[in-house]
């Protein structure tokens, strides 16, 4: 019941979190973006930390928040710039790839077992999204096309930063590995892109209650998302919450006034739960 509550505020939280970022997205600096929501995330995140302080002081502990926060840093920034460089008729569809990359990385870096069943289901969901999103005017894109390739890196990287916390989880609580989570990238992202001063500044200027709301949702949502990879392998959890990307077309109709094609969506919509039940059974 525990699991099922965190798995719905990750759910519904990422879906108002990716609205809020397409919109603010469109006038501002990605790397500026990416920078801001991870220093207001880190300093949300110090009174949950102070509650769980328990980790493991080893070598291989730390190197696993070295690689994360990494691995993080870079997603960040690549998700940041593909949200505002590439339209969502394109960059939704390519982004489900890292579904099948969470998968397979489970299997080879964490060892677990990954049944016909499993990936007959992540397809299932695939064709469900894209059956979502799809329409005869709207193309996949092109490689030659910089979203496209960006949205396509990015999706590689959000499969390794789901790889990432599963695994560094085995050191931390979940508490704390959400701050460092946040730090370790900010400090990073501080360090790599410096000249940035201006772009935060007119951020704040003009989207602060925007950040400041965006921040505090997408960092309750990772907490969430932290306590249902704590619960649930890889290969079921993080497919599970893709189901976000279901809330954020409904929040285009019901917001946006986009009801285009609703049979599409409605059918689309039966695929993509019959997919997520069937990974939970498998």
């Amino acid at each position: 019941m525990t699991t099922f509550f965190f798995a719905t505020v990750a759910i519904v939280g990422f879906a108002a979190w990716g609205l809020f970022n397409r919109h603010i997205l469109k006038s501002v600096s990605a790397h500026a973006f990416s920078t801001l929501v991870n220093i207001i995330g880190t300093i949300l995140f110090i009174p949950v930390a102070l509650t769980n302080l328990s980790h493991s002081n080893t070598r291989m502990a730390w190197l696993a928040i070295a690689i994360a926060s990494a691995v993080w840093a870079t997603y960040s920034i690549l998700s940041s710039i593909s949200t505002k460089n590439t339209e969502a008729s394109v960059r939704a569809p390519l982004s489900q790839s890292k579904l099948l990359w969470t998968v397979l990385l489970g299997a080879l870096v964490l060892r677990e077992v990954v049944t016909w069943q499993h990936v007959a289901a992540v397809f299932v969901i695939f064709i469900g999204i894209s059956t979502l999103l799809w329409h005869p005017e709207r193309k996949f894109g092109s490689l030659k096309d910089p979203g496209v390739r960006w949205t396509l890196i990015a999706a590689i990287f959000s499969a390794f930063a789901a790889i990432a916390d599963k695994y560094a989880l085995g050191f931390f609580s979940v508490e704390l590995y959400g701050f460092l989570a946040y730090f370790f990238p900010a400090l990073i992202l501080l360090a790599f892109t410096p000249h940035q001063g201006n772009d935060i500044k007119h951020l704040l200027k003009t989207s602060k209650i925007k950040i400041f709301v965006a921040s505090v949702i997408g960092a309750a949502s990772y907490y969430a998302t932290l306590k249902v990879y704590s619960a649930l392998e890889i290969s079921v959890a993080y497919p599970l919450l893709q189901l976000s990307t279901l809330l954020i077309v409904f929040g285009g109709i019901l917001f946006f006034k986009e009801k285009g094609n609703l049979w599409q969506k409605i059918i689309a919509t039966i695929i993509v739960i019959a997919g997520s039940v069937w990974l939970k059974l498998g």
